[in-house]
């Protein structure tokens, strides 16, 4: 899950989000397993 903020020119919180992160596979119509090296990936960008 992604968490983000969106603030003002005050650096007031304008916004609060989380995001999820699915995977689909349109030929099959149906979510898939995000792959470990991309799962891992994403999970670095969330602790920054």
């Amino acid at each position: 899950m992604l968490h983000h903020l969106i603030t003002n020119n005050q650096k007031d919180i304008a916004a609060e989000a989380e995001d999820v992160v699915v995977m689909f596979d349109f030929n099959k119509m149906n979510k898939i397993q995000i792959p470990d090296e991309l799962r891992k990936s994403i999970e670095k960008v969330e602790s920054k």
